[in-house]
């Protein structure tokens, strides 16, 4: 009997805020509700009304998006942003570490959507793409990550990757509507308005509880007259295999050596084996496992290399082919690896700014005005994540919150199988349909 479990979760949220009222009357958004809130009843109670009276403009239903001759240039473009801005946060850092690529990708997105001139530049530049290429693709990456895999009406058990997207706006706030079209448009973008004395947290965090089936409640600790909130909810689930079985542990205890050279003991995950051997160069080797959708690639150095080495851009991007076969032989490798966890929580508008965004964060040159009127700037890019990967499956949260203030076939060849033994510090990209969601480097393991 197979048994239902919630395997592997990812949560991302992206926020955008702004701090003061915008005097631009003549573009209000108008209340034109076009769908309700999820059941009242996944809800925390005291916050249920606020949130079911507060939508005033309804996401464009998610459409089937169509594949063009440039997404496959553009997913290749947020592959190299996203290997760029994670191994920034993650290098050298002394503890196991977990950062969400995609959410970042997202947040920064939707932020060069509100924004304009200058601003909007610095950011696209920052991501590698054109606004053109943003507006062509992003309805498409959206699609992709609005996926339901399994056979089932309760959305609660279903594996899936699903994107929400979500602007809300302070009681006293107004948005320009083209601003609102675009990014319901682009974006797919519910619309709320706060009601007057409601507490923001509360109903974010809620709303947040709902839409991640309980995973996460983020304590977001936004000041009370926050002005705007550009949020996006990215949520996985997945099992490892097509039974939902747990993965299988190694019969023998291996030696695992941590960052700091002491020694683990302890029995590993056993993977399935995939077609290909295990790409091997002077400073590490490198192969994946998978879930039933999703890919999860170790990147472990030699003897001799660290992990601090390894973990860089150029690694990561270094398309190096794994061997499938020769004259001979036919080849498939297994994964055996560590249960870990990883996690991060810092400000990361200091690596951002580092990518060459400048104005965005400077308050008088900040220009936000596709959006609104307002004078903001950005003051915090806070990006918190914590990764699970153990035998039931993997699971995992990430918030990026940028705040707002004024101012293979088969043949008849001998097949050869192999164990890919991840013994010591690694890497990891965790992956769908190419696209980095979490990624980041595991130091220590008990």
């Amino acid at each position: 009997m197979i048994r239902p479990k919630i395997i592997c979760a990812m949560v991302a949220i992206s926020l955008i805020i702004a701090g003061v009222s915008c005097q631009n009357d003549k573009n209000d958004v108008t209340p034109t509700p076009s769908r309700q809130p999820s059941p009242a009843d996944s809800y925390e109670s005291e916050n249920t009304e606020a949130i079911s009276k507060a939508l005033i403009s309804g996401k464009a239903p998610l459409k089937d998006a169509y594949w063009n001759d440039g997404y496959s240039d553009f997913s290749k473009k947020v592959n190299l942003f996203s290997n760029k801005v994670a191994t920034k946060i993650g290098f050298n850092q002394e503890k196991n570490i977990a950062v969400s690529p995609l959410s970042i990708f997202m947040a920064l997105s939707m932020a060069a959507d509100c924004a304009n001139g200058d601003t909007r530049q610095e950011l696209l530049d920052a991501l590698g793409i054109t606004y053109e290429e943003l507006i062509a693709n992003i309805s498409l990456l959206n699609s992709y990550c609005n996926t339901i895999f399994s056979d089932t009406e309760d959305t609660k058990k279903a594996n899936m990757i699903k994107c929400v997207n979500s602007l809300w706006l302070n009681a006293n706030a107004k948005a320009k509507q083209d601003g609102v079209n675009s990014l319901n448009t682009l974006f797919y973008t519910d619309v709320f308005k706060l009601l007057p004395n409601t507490d923001i947290n509360k109903t974010i965090t809620s709303y947040i509880k709902n839409e991640t089936n309980g995973l996460l409640s983020p304590d977001l600790q936004f000041q009370q007259d926050t002005y705007m909130v550009l949020m996006n909810v990215v949520y996985l689930r997945d099992i490892w295999n097509l039974f939902a079985n747990d993965l299988e542990l190694t019969s023998n205890k291996y030696k695992f050596r941590n960052y700091d050279n002491s020694i683990s003991q302890l029995q590993l995950l056993s993977g399935t084996y995939f077609p290909g051997k295990a790409v091997s160069t002077d400073s590490y080797r490198k192969f994946y496992t998978r879930t039933n959708n999703f890919t999860l690639t170790f990147y472990v150095p030699n003897e001799g290399h660290s992990v601090d080495e390894i973990y860089n851009a150029d690694v990561l991007n270094a398309d190096i082919p794994y061997t499938y076969e020769d004259e001979d032989f036919s080849y498939t490798t297994r994964c055996l690896f560590p249960e870990f966890t990883a996690e991060y929580d810092e400000n990361i508008a200091s690596i951002i700014n580092d990518l060459g965004v400048k104005k965005f964060f400077i308050d008088g040159e900040c220009d936000f005005s596709h959006i609104t009127d307002a004078q903001v700037c950005c003051n915090k890019i806070k990006h918190v994540t914590k990764l699970d990967v153990k035998r039931s499956g993997i699971e995992g949260a990430a918030v990026t919150a940028v705040s707002m203030v004024n101012a293979a076939l088969g043949s008849n060849k001998k097949e050869i199988n192999y164990d890919f033994v991840v013994d010591r510090s690694f890497a990891y990209v965790l992956s769908y349909k190419g696209v980095p969601v979490f990624t980041g480097v595991v130091k220590n393991v008990e």
